[in-house]
């Protein structure tokens, strides 16, 4: 540590909390990503009715491809991925995507994080600090894949699936 100001000070994470979500996304995968497909749920798509948040219009019942659910949800910031792919590394549910979230936080160390959800969308507890996100992403980054799937820069194409017949693109330019 060069400089801090605050550095423990707790703050709502936005969408940076999708750092935590991919990471163990990632860690689940450990680099196999073809093959490996994700049925989105009731949950996954309505739980964020009202809350007109970002999304990839994915659809109840679509079978989704990891890496397109990865790449969306890193690129779009899709709030409907995040909480597919916290079912995914959560044994099957958004809420045990939650807790494993919460367990890597203690298996970090880390005092000043608590997540409510996959997503980023704020709620009272859901909560992290500018040093430990510094450590989540120092984690993070040791994953397979995450680098790749964080740094990319160029148009990422979603082919159809069985329910959506046109291909959606994700891009980012961060």
């Amino acid at each position: 540590m060069l400089a801090q100001q605050n550095m423990n000070e707790e703050l709502h994470p936005a969408s940076i909390t999708k750092v935590m979500t991919l990471g163990l996304a990632c860690e689940k995968a450990q680099g196999q990503w073809d093959g490996v497909s994700l049925e989105v749920t009731h949950e996954d798509v309505y739980s964020l009715a009202g809350t007109d948040s970002s999304h990839i219009a994915l659809q109840e019942g679509e079978e989704v491809p990891l890496a397109d659910a990865l790449y969306g949800t890193m690129m779009a910031s899709a709030n409907d991925g995040a909480n597919l792919l916290a079912e995914y590394f959560g044994g099957g549910t958004i809420e045990g995507g939650v807790a494993a979230m919460n367990a890597q936080v203690a298996a970090l160390g880390l005092e000043h994080t608590h997540f409510a959800n996959p997503h980023g969308i704020s709620g009272d507890d859901h909560y992290t600090s500018c040093y430990d996100m510094a450590q989540i992403l120092r984690w993070a980054l040791t994953q397979p894949g995450f680098e790749t799937l964080f740094t990319r820069n160029e148009m990422y194409p979603m082919k159809p699936t069985d329910i959506q017949p046109k291909e959606r693109y994700f891009h980012q330019q961060d």
